[in-house]
């Protein structure tokens, strides 16, 4: 049988896995950042994306394979609330509505005591640090309203 990519010169790459899905708030970094914390890790796939553990300055995914990335964050309080993802943030004290682009890739204010929900898709280079933001206002440690996504959709 006649290998057509192999004729051509063609190997093909194989395909780059990375997802993490964590769920359940534990609060914030403990040094009055907006920055969230997240209880546990539901998946963990791959090794372009590292969850990384910081109570004090609040927990971050750490891109390690350049690439397209989708990314999902979701939360709740009893009042208005919030929310978004950042790369490379700063000032970790600085809630989500204060900052601009390039650093903020999502936001959303949401309404009083529903589950609200951002997402984006965005190229990140290695290195880039993924954080949750939240303004420090959302309250619910439930797994069923707390959780971050991210996935690697296209290595480069």
């Amino acid at each position: 049988m006649l290998d057509v990519n192999s004729l051509l010169g063609f190997q093909p790459k194989t395909p780059q896995v990375g997802q993490v899905v964590v769920t359940g708030g534990v609060g914030y970094g403990s040094v009055g950042t907006a920055i969230r914390t997240f209880t546990t890790v539901v998946e963990s796939l791959g090794s372009s994306i590292v969850y990384r553990k910081d109570l004090i300055q609040g927990d971050f995914f750490e891109i390690t394979q350049s690439g397209i990335y989708y990314a999902q964050y979701w939360d709740q309080k009893n009042a208005t609330l919030s929310l978004g993802i950042t790369a490379n943030q700063e000032n970790l004290t600085t809630g989500i509505a204060s900052l601009v682009e390039p650093v903020v890739l999502s936001y959303i204010n949401g309404t009083t005591g529903f589950t609200v929900q951002t997402s984006c898709v965005a190229y990140l280079k290695a290195g880039t640090k993924v954080r949750a933001n939240s303004s420090n206002a959302a309250t619910s440690t439930a797994a069923a309203d707390v959780g971050f996504r991210i996935c690697l959709i296209r290595a480069t």
